[in-house]
């Protein structure tokens, strides 16, 4: 299923927007409200999404030296729905565009667990390379002598990830009633 799909310039496709919308509802909630059994963050399948894209940002971003390399996890988990939303904008497909802008926050509402987590350091972690892993946001707080204030980022990634969020589902919403209301409207004209 190519993302043409779920284009809403064509009525056919409807169906396929709204319960793609009604899934990014349900993955907000759970990634906003919820926690797993472990009291940490519950997985959705977008989560999986940015481990392998947040992975990848290490390898991409080590040649800047270890602070870029171990920062540059989270920056790709955040640069690449950021370029989603951009070449949706270009192309001027306002539902996709809603898609990836919940996706960018849906991504930053992921990443606050995993900065809240910077002290307490109970979060698994994913190491690849070495035995040890190292927990990028006590690593990053510790060099930047900003750990004290890991649950105050926490706290205003999170609460700004709900409002974008909130924001993706709202644009994707409009979309589909863009291509609903307006034809009915013009009919009636």
């Amino acid at each position: 299923m190519s993302v043409a799909y779920f284009r809403p310039n064509k009525r056919q496709n409807i169906p396929g927007q709204i319960l793609l919308c009604l899934l990014v509802i349900y993955g907000a909630f759970t990634a906003a409200f919820t926690h797993n059994a472990e009291g940490g963050p519950p997985w959705i399948v977008l989560d999986l999404v940015n481990l392998a894209i947040h992975e990848s940002g290490h390898v991409i971003f080590a040649p800047l030296g270890m602070f870029m390399g171990i920062l540059g996890g989270s920056l790709m988990q955040l640069i690449f729905p950021a370029v989603v939303v951009a070449t949706f904008y270009w192309q001027k497909d306002r539902y996709s565009m809603g898609f990836g802008i919940f996706w960018f926050f849906e991504s930053l509402c992921n990443l606050s667990h995993y900065i809240g987590d910077a002290r307490a350091q109970q979060l698994q972690l994913l190491n690849l390379f070495t035995g040890d892993p190292i927990h990028d946001w006590n690593w990053l707080l510790t060099r930047t002598h900003m750990l004290r204030l890991d649950r105050t980022f926490e706290f205003i990634f999170h609460t700004l990830a709900i409002f974008g969020m909130a924001f993706g589902i709202f644009v994707m919403v409009t979309a589909i009633y863009g291509v609903i209301v307006k034809p009915k409207v013009a009919q009636q004209a």
